[in-house]
């Protein structure tokens, strides 16, 4: 080819990449106007996504706070139903309380208006009246005119007759200056002692009776004495009482709300509540003596039981020991003899 053919080939190739290179930039701008508008609409849509979310982060944020502030509520309603609870508990417990206080009221005010009244009859060959056997004792019963007092002065009657001693009788006075209660008297010997003074079993038997009548839990028991040498002489206020003799007047019930000041400084009558109080309480000893003899003697089986089991045991493990020095014995045999030296 010719020079003037090689020219045109490479101007013509000029103008095709000139025009190729316009062609491709006009792309390039034109494409990169629609990307940049995409990245646009991708940014304007990120930032419409996350004002939504925070949005919604505030949304949760709130209905958070609102369920704290719920619980909160909650947690003092509870406080306050707990506290409720305990109020309402500790009114119920005066509220029982305060019933238990008036059931023993009642039964108390019950025990003051039932009659004064004891058990007299024989039960298993042993009579009821045996704690007041004695021998030569005359007993006069005087009583108000009032049948609970009358009542009461016919059990007593009926109670020393049967344990041997004399009733002379059983007077009923209207009108008389009697306290209420049962009032014990009998002979006391002021000074120097009469030569009947150590035969005479008038204070012996006061004694016993009162402590009869306090042992079936009868309230207001008074003993009084007159002076033996002038025991003969009866006045409305102190009887005539003779030698190995006493006199009991029955009064009204006493109301044990109203306990008569007298009583509290009465020594014999002290003396006698000791005494029955004392007796009391070695009662409830023997009986839980008994019980623990009772207890012991049921486990006992038991006891030798375990024991002949901790027995065996013991043999056991010594059989064991045994065994293992033989056998620690056994292995020592069994060792070379350690080298000469």
């Amino acid at each position: 080819m010719s020079v003037e053919t090689w020219k045109s080939i490479a101007d013509w190739a000029t103008i095709v990449f000139i025009a190729f290179t316009v062609v491709s930039g006009s792309a390039a701008l034109i494409l990169g106007d629609r990307i940049n508008e995409k990245q646009i609409e991708q940014l304007q849509k990120f930032d419409r996504d996350l004002t939504g979310a925070k949005s919604g982060l505030s949304v949760q944020q709130q209905r958070a706070a609102e369920a704290e502030k719920q619980l909160e509520l909650v947690k003092q309603g509870t406080t306050h139903a707990q506290n409720d609870a305990a109020s309402a508990n500790q009114r119920a417990a005066e509220a029982s309380q305060k019933a238990e206080e008036l059931r023993v009221q009642r039964l108390e005010l019950e025990k003051t208006l039932a009659p004064r009244e004891m058990f007299v009859g024989i039960i298993n060959g042993i009579s009821s009246s045996d704690p007041l056997k004695t021998s030569g004792i005359t007993c006069a019963i005087e009583t108000i005119a009032d049948e609970e007092a009358k009542r009461a002065a016919g059990n007593i009657a009926g109670t020393v007759h049967g344990a041997g001693w004399t009733v002379s009788g059983l007077e009923i006075t209207y009108g008389g200056n009697f306290r209420d209660g049962v009032t014990i008297w009998y002979r006391k010997y002021v000074g120097v002692p009469g030569p009947n003074a150590a035969a005479d079993k008038s204070e012996h038997a006061a004694v016993l009776l009162t402590a009869f009548l306090l042992a079936h839990d009868w309230k207001g028991i008074r003993l009084e004495w007159v002076d033996a040498n002038k025991a003969s002489v009866s006045s409305p206020e102190r009887p005539a009482i003779a030698m190995n003799a006493i006199v009991v007047r029955v009064g009204f019930k006493p109301n044990p709300y109203f306990r008569d000041p007298a009583l509290e400084v009465n020594p014999m009558y002290s003396y006698l509540e000791n005494l029955l109080e004392i007796r009391r309480l070695t009662t409830e000893m023997r009986n839980h003596k008994e019980q623990l003899e009772t207890a012991l003697e049921k486990m006992r089986p038991e006891l030798l039981k375990r024991n002949q089991a901790a027995e065996r045991q013991f043999e056991d493990a010594m059989k064991h020991l045994e065994e293992i020095k033989r056998q620690e014995e056994e292995f020592n045999r069994r060792l070379p003899p350690p080298p000469p030296k």
